[in-house]
């Protein structure tokens, strides 16, 4: 019997015909630690269905939203100051990001754990992961991500090398 309800909510989950858990993690992903919260009221509860969606993407073989998760679960690690659990899951979206070649979010990975690196004091590790960030995005040439790691990097004291045409990092 019908309600007039739509049996998945709207939402880029509903588009792919993914039902309701899907589309929280759907969310989750797209909004990082903070739309996770958000979406579900507090981070322990973001964890739960984080970890619901890294089963359906394991389940459904889908490493790319294996990755976003696993990195997602690596941020509301560290925004719950988990660092090493919160570094466990970023290596881990790194290295399937790797895997799959998927450049552009193994450099945003790299952000994630120069953030990480940033917050606990390890100075050469956030300097590490910013240069590694920024290199790929120069060469990716996506301009949004090669401002933003220079903001980062400008905020944090950690030198970056010129970029050419004209940008300065």
């Amino acid at each position: 019997e019908r309600t007039g309800e739509p049996a998945t909510p709207p939402g880029p989950a509903r588009e792919h015909g993914l039902q309701p858990p899907a589309e929280i993690a759907v969310g989750l992903v797209l909004g990082g630690p903070d739309g996770a919260e958000h979406a579900t009221g507090d981070l322990e509860g973001a964890r739960r269905a984080a970890g619901e969606g890294l089963e359906l993407a394991t389940g459904a073989q889908f490493p790319y939203g294996a990755g976003l998760v696993h990195r997602l679960l690596g941020r509301i690690a560290h925004a719950t100051g988990e660092f090493e659990e919160a570094r466990r899951r970023l290596a881990e979206a790194h290295a399937v990001f790797m895997s799959i070649e998927a450049q552009h979010e193994v450099g945003r990975t790299e952000l994630a754990l120069a953030e990480l690196a940033h917050a606990q004091g390890h100075d050469e590790a956030c300097r590490m992961h910013t240069l590694s960030a920024h290199a790929l995005f120069t060469r990716l040439g996506l301009p949004r991500y090669v401002e933003r790691t220079q903001r980062l990097a400008a905020s944090w004291g950690t030198p970056l090398p010129a970029v050419s045409g004209g940008v300065r990092s």
